[in-house]
């Protein structure tokens, strides 16, 4: 697992299998429990760098810099959500659906890379910050 200086980490279940470097979100009707991350789906934070099992703990960071794999053509200083692989894209910038940031790319990077992320978890309608 990869330490940057202040990451902040958390600790759950795997309630599936989850990939290396994804997103990961907080599974809805199990507290301890956590999920790869879907389409813009709500984060809680970055896994870890390795594929975890389905039932198996794992740490995932919530805070600080940690390594996210690329779903696309990311531009260092993009704001990234999740796509449906739990990879991260750059957010809408138009439409009216709120857009769930789970980080700011330290890098510039293609569909696949593995970049540096600053965590950042809150809320975005296009053109307008929400928390």
């Amino acid at each position: 697992m990869t330490f940057d200086n202040n990451q902040q980490v958390g600790h759950a279940i795997a309630n599936g299998a989850i990939g290396a470097f994804l997103g990961v979100f907080r599974d809805p009707d199990l507290d301890d429990q956590a999920r790869q991350a879907t389409a813009n789906v709500r984060c809680i934070g970055i896994g870890p760098d390795y594929a975890v099992a389905d039932g198996e703990a794992f740490q995932y960071f919530w805070g600080g810099v940690a390594q996210l794999k690329l779903g696309g053509t990311v531009v260092r200083g993009d704001r990234l959500k999740t796509d449906a692989n739990g990879k991260g894209v750059t957010l809408a910038t138009g439409g009216s659906e709120i857009q769930n940031v789970i980080g700011l790319a330290q890098r510039s990077g293609v569909d696949g890379d593995v970049i540096p992320v600053q965590i950042e978890l809150w809320q975005e309608q296009p053109g307008e910050y929400l928390s």
